[in-house]
Formats: C-alpha cells, sequence, structure tokens
C-alpha cells in the first residue's frame, strides 16, 4: 500500500475510533412527565425527580415506575438517599420515604420556610437549603430541623446547591458565592467564590480536589 493512501487510512479511522469513543449517550425509556430535575443513586436503584413527582428504576432507565405523586404535584427540587431512606426536597417542603420509595410522609418539623431547593447528606447530618432562609440542618434522619445560618450574613438568601468532599461542606448561593463550612455546618466562613463571576451558583460537583 502506498505511504499516503496508508496514512490517509488510519487517519480514517482514527477519526471513527475517535467519534465512536465519544458517543456514549442514549436516551433511556422515560421517566417522562416534565423536566427532571433530580436525579440520586442507591446501589442498583436510580431515583428522578420532576414536575411529575418520582420515578424509579432498578434496571438502569430500561423501565421506570412512578414511586410519588403529590396532590398537585409540587415541583421536586432535589433527592438524597441514605440507605433505605430516601429524602425529596420540594416547593412545599421535604418528603421523606424510610422503605425505599414505598411510602412517603412530609418531614418540615422547624423548617420555617417550605420552599426547598436544595438537599445533602454528610455522614448523619443532613443540609436541607431553601429558597429564601437559606440552611437548615437535620441531624435526626429528618425528624426535625434548625437553622445553620451562623456565617452567613446575607439575611435573604437562597441556597441553590450542596457539595461535600470530606469534613468540608459547600454551598452555592442564589447570590453568585459559595460558602464552605469545615465542622459539619457549625458555622460557615467568608464566601470562597473569588474568581466566580456569576449571580447565581447552581449544581456543585466535587471530583478529586476540584469542586
Amino acid at each position: 500500500m502506498p505511504v499516503k493512501i496508508f496514512i490517509r487510512t488510519i487517519l480514517f479511522y482514527s477519526i471513527i475510533f475517535i467519534y465512536t469513543t465519544n458517543a456514549q449517550w442514549i436516551p433511556t425509556n422515560g421517566p417522562g412527565m416534565g423536566s427532571v430535575v433530580a436525579l440520586a443513586v442507591s446501589g442498583n436503584d436510580i431515583f428522578a425527580g420532576s414536575a411529575g413527582g418520582i420515578f424509579l428504576t432498578t434496571d438502569n432507565g430500561t423501565s421506570w415506575t412512578s414511586v410519588y405523586r403529590y396532590g398537585d404535584l409540587p415541583n421536586i427540587r432535589a433527592i438524597a438517599v441514605d440507605g433505605s431512606n430516601v429524602f425529596a426536597a420540594t416547593t412545599d417542603g421535604i418528603i421523606l420515604s424510610t422503605d425505599n420509595g414505598k411510602n412517603w410522609g412530609l418531614a418540615n418539623n422547624g423548617l420555617n420556610n417550605i420552599y426547598v431547593f436544595s438537599l445533602k447528606i454528610s455522614g448523619t447530618n443532613i443540609f436541607a437549603g431553601t429558597f429564601t432562609n437559606g440552611i437548615f440542618l437535620s441531624t435526626d434522619n429528618g425528624t426535625s430541623w434548625k437553622e445553620a445560618n451562623d456565617g452567613i450574613p446575607d439575611t435573604i438568601v437562597g441556597i441553590y446547591s450542596f457539595a461535600a468532599s470530606g469534613s468540608n461542606i459547600f454551598a452555592g448561593t442564589s447570590l453568585g458565592k459559595v460558602y464552605l463550612s469545615t465542622n459539619n455546618g457549625t458555622n460557615w466562613t467568608l464566601p470562597v467564590s473569588a474568581g466566580l463571576m456569576v449571580t447565581a451558583v447552581g449544581p456543585l460537583a466535587v471530583s478529586g480536589s476540584n469542586l
């Protein structure tokens, strides 16, 4: 084979290889019922939250089952799972299932703002971010909540997201700042958001030492 043809052949198959190795996203069979805004994984179970409620798949998205439809279907904003306990943040507060989604009940005791936007489980602590009243903390599996805003000077702030890295908890806010707690939410430091040119911080994720 002439050298030029050989090189062209290698380049052609290299392009095909790059294309096929990067095109790895495929749609699942649902769950439907409006935009999916929350996902949580527990073992082989994947929970998805949308305007239509909460859905569960146990086969990597091949099929979905509706596990929660609540009255007029308040928007599900976030889901967090700890063992068989499934917490969901909604526009009507926090709902909790203690049997992996089979039965649900409200878990709003102590919340003074029931528009809950975000959730994070870190050890035995559960953090809830509200739309305008900052952070709430539960240390008893959602039985009760208390404010945990020490160190956050903004009197009206929405907590849009959380991320955890070891003992560090990060909170993204509606004012474009990221706060840090190194003591399980007892207090929060000044914003660690130098360089962020945003008006609001959406989802946060940790990968190694990167946030």
